[in-house]
């Protein structure tokens, strides 16, 4: 994924100071941060493939290879027996096999920096978005700051899950659809957006939701003209193939493990509960995102043809996230909330980022720096105890709220969806309007600002370049 524009100066020296941080947090932090949920699956398959060169997992539980790279604690397989007795993981196997090399020079320790290395690179495709939208340095600087040094994307910088790689092939490949003279400049481009979408559903098969409406977006914008679609469907093609033999070996079905629930479980809770839950939700993390009410309207609004494939993107995958993938389980496990969201991160960051474009030069930005300044502040406060104050235990209590109430208990301002004595509804209408308000007020108040500093901002969207 190389630099091409003019702001490749700019985004070098931004991509530096990122990766440095999330290495020196890597570094400082990871004794805090211990091998918990899928984290380790992951790495045992990884062992498996280098040490027994197969995802035969049967000996490695029985052996206990998990505790060669720091995992001390018995571990329940993550696994399928089939009919003949071998144990194989239920993950899809993508990230075990893109951590592969780092483990095999580093262990843990290794993988953990590359996962930092793939954030930086995540970041910066997030902040290139944003600029590739507003056409601004300073609001998609600051809305790089505000996302890539908060909760979650700098927890999730030292995890090892599949969210990051794939919110990075699904950013970069939104933007080269959206950018479509990328696209026009060689047949180099449509087949490495072929690659990029092949092989997002081994990383988790949430992400075939999202390879569908990027292969639909292209094809829109594209015409189908049949070059392009030819060399963006042969690596799909060859990919899918793959998965069916893969999925009919280990289990003797070539269809994917709850390809056919998969946006059963729906629920309130699962849609509120990814943004409001005390323990799980967004905004109880890393309040900046607030804005991205505001910000999605002011798109939709002043940049109209790029809003639409930005929300299919990001509604799709958030209706199938709210359900994992018809599971049920909405909020990841036991891990960083919320993880769920991560991948969509970079889509968040856009509409940060009209929020503040929109704000400039009024008295309103100062809040909005505020609200940044907050979540900034909270992720320092909530890397001291990680285990105790990210990672959803699911028992209805967001631990850095109780320690940190005083004169009244913060826990009750939040809803917490694995408490049923919780009022949960009256919590959740209740944010729902005041968000309704705060959004239609900044409507109100910036309503000049919207007008004047965006009209024409349709005519420079990367659509219409």
């Amino acid at each position: 994924m190389k630099l091409k524009t003019s702001q490749d100066p700019q985004k070098l020296l931004l991509f530096a100071i990122t990766l440095v941080i999330y290495l020196v947090f890597a570094l400082f932090k990871i004794g805090d941060f211990r091998l918990t949920g899928d984290e380790p699956h992951y790495l045992l398959v990884t062992h498996s493939l280098l040490f027994d060169g197969d995802i035969e997992l049967t000996n490695n539980y029985a052996n206990e290879d998990y505790k060669l790279f720091g995992r001390e604690l018995p571990m329940e397989p993550h696994g399928i027996d089939n009919k003949a007795g071998k144990t194989y993981t239920y993950h899809m196997i993508g990230l075990s096999v893109l951590i592969l090399p780092a483990y095999a020079l580093g262990n843990r320790l290794l993988v953990v920096l590359f996962m930092g290395f793939l954030t930086a690179l995540f970041s910066i495709e997030s902040y290139s978005l944003c600029h590739d939208i507003t056409k601004n340095k300073w609001a998609s600087t600051v809305a790089w700051l505000s996302t890539s040094f908060t909760s979650p994307i700098l927890f999730y910088s030292l995890q090892i899950y599949p969210e990051i790689p794939g919110g990075l092939l699904i950013v970069h490949s939104l933007r080269k659809i959206l950018n479509l003279k990328n696209l026009e400049t060689g047949s180099q481009n449509s087949l490495a957006l072929g690659l990029y979408l092949s092989f997002l559903p081994w990383l988790h098969l949430r992400f075939i939701v999202s390879v569908g409406i990027l292969l639909a977006l292209f094809l829109i914008r594209t015409r189908m003209i049949l070059r392009r679609t030819f060399l963006v469907l042969i690596p799909l093609l060859i990919s899918g193939l793959a998965m069916a033999a893969y999925n009919y070996h280990i289990r003797g079905n070539p269809l994917p493990m709850g390809s056919g629930r998969l946006f059963q479980n729906l629920s309130y809770q699962g849609f509120s509960g990814l943004f409001l839950d005390q323990e799980a939700g967004l905004l109880v993390f890393s309040p900046i995102y607030i804005l991205i009410f505001f910000g999605f309207v002011v798109l939709f609004f002043n940049w109209r043809k790029t809003f639409y494939p930005l929300f299919a993107v990001f509604i799709t995958y958030f209706a199938i996230s709210a359900s994992n993938f018809g599971y049920g389980a909405w909020w990841g496990g036991y891990s960083p909330a919320p993880r769920f969201l991560v991948s969509m991160v970079p889509l968040l960051a856009v509409a940060i980022a009209a929020s503040y474009y929109v704000a400039r030069g009024n008295r309103l930005r100062y809040p909005f720096y505020v609200l940044s300044l907050l979540s900034l502040s909270l992720a320092y406060f909530l890397s001291a105890r990680p285990e105790e104050y990210l990672y959803v235990s699911d028992d209805g209590v967001n631990n850095f709220l109780r320690d940190h109430s005083s004169l009244i208990d913060l826990t009750k301002l939040f809803p917490a969806y694995f408490n049923p004595a919780q009022p949960n509804t009256f919590l959740t209408l209740a944010w729902i309007f005041a968000l309704l308000v705060l959004t239609l007020l900044l409507l109100y108040l910036l309503r000049g600002n919207i007008y004047t500093r965006l009209r024409g901002a349709e005519s420079s969207s990367p659509q219409n370049n």
